[in-house]
């Protein structure tokens, strides 16, 4: 009967092309993240505006001092004011988004 088991050679060969492959697919895995982070930042944005015209709608055309005020009222989830994009984590009161105070639904 013949041995039939791996020689050293071998398996260092299966490694080594496991880790190139590897190493080639990195930065794709890099930029798929990057793509589903600014994709996530959007949605958020799309939900704060959503938000910042139904208050406007309420509040004769006006939009709100703070993107606070939209919380729960007009934005029902916390995590529309976290950007996955920055470090810090975002939340009603203190949103990762500049939003510019005393703007009506009419100005420019």
């Amino acid at each position: 009967m013949k041995n039939r088991a791996f020689t050293l050679m071998e398996l260092l060969v299966v490694v080594a092309i496991c880790m190139a492959t590897l190493i080639v697919l990195t930065p794709f895995v890099q930029i798929a993240k990057a793509r589903a982070r600014k994709i996530n930042c959007a949605n958020n944005l799309r939900h704060i505006s959503l938000g910042l015209h139904s208050y406007a709608a309420d509040h004769n055309g006006a939009f709100p001092q703070t993107l606070g005020e939209l919380y729960p009222n007009y934005v029902e989830d916390q995590k529309s004011f976290d950007c996955p994009a920055s470090k810090s984590v975002g939340s009603p009161a203190g949103p990762d988004y500049i939003y510019v105070q005393s703007l009506t639904e009419n100005a420019p």
